[in-house]
């Protein structure tokens, strides 16, 4: 890739950090991604599904499945996260109807 595609890509990563939508999901990543209390129960899941769940097991799961699926901040983040996701797949649209011309 040659040095002009590469500089217009860095300012085009650059416009995009500065969209209010692309600001918000990565502080929302970061927030998650900082939260010991969501890791916790990520790890607690992760635990379960490895073992051979008991009643007991399978119920203590399922709460902290429950926990997680109701958390306000990943609630949030994952919309952002379809946003931001449709703003990428317009983008490669975009770029794939420019290359199209070639």
């Amino acid at each position: 890739m040659n040095d002009v595609i590469r500089s217009d890509l860095k300012v085009i990563r650059e416009l995009l950090q500065k969209e209010e939508l692309v600001k918000e999901y990565l502080s929302l990543k970061s927030q998650i991604d900082s939260s010991k209390e969501i890791r916790n129960i990520q790890n607690k899941m992760k635990f379960y599904k490895k073992c051979n769940m008991s009643d007991e097991d399978r119920s203590e799961y399922y709460e902290a499945k429950k926990a997680l699926d109701n958390d306000p901040l990943l609630l949030n983040y994952l919309e952002t996260k379809k946003e931001v996701d449709h703003l990428k797949k317009e983008i490669k649209e975009i770029l794939k109807l420019w290359f199209m011309q070639f």
